[in-house]
């Protein structure tokens, strides 16, 4: 091809972004994708659309590993792709379960052009990537090994927002080479670097003020390396695997470090809470609820005075009210004392109540004289001083500070002893299932109703199954309907908690066992069920008869028929 044609086809390339929509941390009692999360009340998507297109970016793929209806029916509304806007197209990759899937998709597709920035749905920033690009292009024309270009935050080892294992980087100062990289824990105190590396020359830097924003600019080369190496999951497996063989993969990787500009990452709920704090500050300023970022969430005024930003019909009593975000509709009561908090729409705080760094999502109550603070309350959520439902977080000491003169962690840890959790989580679950099965609700909504309930009470993983089965097995007699009709309803519930595991079939036999205690005919019946709907498995109702049953169970008659019958059917099929 003449050169001048090769010119006209540069001039012509459009500058492309991809946005990695992977599964959401299972943190969040939240069921949708990512992007679609909240963060100060503004989608975590229109954040990141926001940041790219000021940088330029003509098009962006977001390619989701879930919930891409939903990722697209915001696009079109927020409106992304309208003319002289960005053109957003969402990919589904259904079936995709990590980050390199993702990539992997990407790969196939074959949809990238040239150099391309890629970042995920939770990144928040404000920088200008532009020199990012330019850094990337002027390492690749003399590199002609360098696929990618990481960007790093300057962020101080104490900061608020580095709350997930610290970044260890090791490269040559000059050229931003990455020669190494770590993820480190808090408490590490020792570090393990090949003396090779360090021995380079008096080029060599190690710098351990960073945080990861999961940014990066990319060469076309990136999304076969995924293809080709089916062992790198996630972007850490990348990182690592180019570094470590660079020898055979012929690839390098250099760093850029964004100075005095915000980049961060809410993937977890620490860093989540953390960059709220941030948005709340204004540190993320133009990506600011009042700012508008998206059509949908439009309205929200400023009151610079106490850095209130707030949308159309919200009700503030006498209270003390700073440096909050609150959703339209939402309404706060007197004697109040509220900092660094984000409130959702419809939201109702009653007299009394003392909050700090606190996120509330739609339609939550606070109730009287409540005290608490870093924590998230799913939408929906009752807190009140004998009731607590919130997800307590755990944030680093910098930002502790802000609420250093709040008394009611000593509060929190005597109400604390005196609740016990197991009891707690039982009773928040039948509340909510009784509820559901009155108003017909979708058990996907309780599933997350569960999921909040049990990181807020803190119930191990293993134990989640046998408090289930308890609160659903029991329904029929509490509900005084026909256990048919109870467990048909719950089935999916069942089966998402009970799953496989053969630990989980035990848990959901032993409250099979207790709640049947005072009937044991009534438990051949719904055992019966629970077989039926394929809850639980012949082999595994079978060794729990011969060996763990009770007394009572084993010399129950409809009991041994149904054993019996199960034993039968297994012979005949073997």
């Amino acid at each position: 091809m003449p050169p001048k044609d090769k010119e006209i086809l540069k001039e012509k390339e459009v500058l492309q972004a991809v946005v990695v929509d992977d599964l959401l941390s299972t943190d969040f009692p939240f069921s949708g994708p990512k992007g679609l999360l909240r963060l100060a009340n503004v989608r975590l998507l229109d954040y990141t659309l926001s940041c790219l297109s000021a940088a330029g970016v003509e098009q962006t793929l977001v390619y989701a590993a879930q919930g891409s209806e939903q990722l697209q029916e915001h696009v079109r509304a927020s409106g992304w792709g309208e003319p002289g806007a960005m053109a957003v197209q969402v990919v589904a990759c259904q079936g995709s379960l990590t980050f390199g899937d993702l990539m992997r998709e990407l790969d196939a597709r074959n949809a990238i052009q040239g150099d391309f920035f890629l970042l995920t749905a939770d990144t928040v920033c404000t920088a200008d990537l532009r020199p990012l690009l330019l850094r990337h292009r002027a390492t690749c024309a003399r590199d002609k090994n360098a696929v990618v270009t990481l960007a790093f935050a300057q962020a101080e080892p104490q900061h608020a927002a580095r709350t997930e294992p610290k970044q260890l980087l090791l490269g040559t100062a000059a050229s931003g080479r990455v020669l190494a990289h770590q993820r480190l824990d808090p408490d590490a105190r020792n570090l393990d670097l090949p003396l090779d590396l360090i021995l380079q020359g008096p080029g060599v830097e190690l710098r351990y003020d960073l945080s990861d924003p999961c940014l990066a600019v990319c060469s076309l080369a990136v999304p076969p390396i995924f293809s080709d190496n089916f062992d790198f999951q996630t972007r850490d497996d990348f990182v690592r695997g180019l570094l470590l063989n660079e020898d055979i993969l012929g690839h390098t990787m250099y760093a850029h470090i964004l100075q005095d500009e915000y980049a961060s990452r809410a993937h977890s709920l620490p860093s989540y809470l953390a960059t709220s704090v941030d948005v709340i500050r204004r540190w993320t300023f133009p990506l600011t609820p009042d700012v508008s970022l998206s059509q949908v969430d439009r309205g929200y005024r400023l009151d610079v005075v106490f850095n209130i930003c707030k949308q159309s019909d919200v009700s503030i009593g006498r209270s003390d009210v700073e440096d909050c975000v609150i959703g339209e509709g939402s309404v706060i009561g007197d004697n109040c004392r509220l900092r660094l908090c984000v409130i959702g729409k419809n939201c109702v705080i009653h007299d009394d109540v003392d909050l700090c760094g606190a996120v509330l999502w739609d339609q939550c109550v606070v109730k009287k004289g409540f005290k608490k603070s870093h924590f998230l309350a799913p939408e929906r959520t009752v807190l009140s001083k004998n009731n607590d439902k919130s997800i307590s977080v755990k944030v680093e000491e910098r930002m502790d500070s802000v609420d250093s003169d709040t008394d009611s962690s000593e509060d929190e840890g005597e109400a604390a002893d005196e609740v016990d959790e197991y009891e707690n989580f039982f009773n928040e679950v039948q509340d909510s299932l009784e509820r559901g099965f009155g108003e017909k609700v979708n058990t996907d909504d309780l599933v997350v109703e569960i999921n909040s309930s049990r990181f807020a009470n803190d119930i191990p993983a293993n134990e989640v199954s046998l408090w289930v089965s308890k609160v659903v097995l029991g329904l029929p007699a509490a509900l005084k309907k026909p256990p048919k009709d109870v467990l048909a309803y719950f089935r999916p519930i069942l089966r998402k908690y009970v799953g496989k595991a053969s630990a989980d079939h035990l848990n959901c036999l032993l409250a099979l066992e207790e709640v049947t205690a005072e009937g044991p005919a009534e438990a051949a019946k719904m055992l019966t069920l629970l077989y039926q709907m394929d809850v639980l498995e012949e082999d595994t109702i079978v060794e729990w008869f011969e060996e763990s049953a009770g007394q009572q169970l084993r010399q129950q008659a409809n009991m041994r028929k149904f054993i019996e019958w199960l034993q039968t059917a297994e012979e005949e099929s073997d």
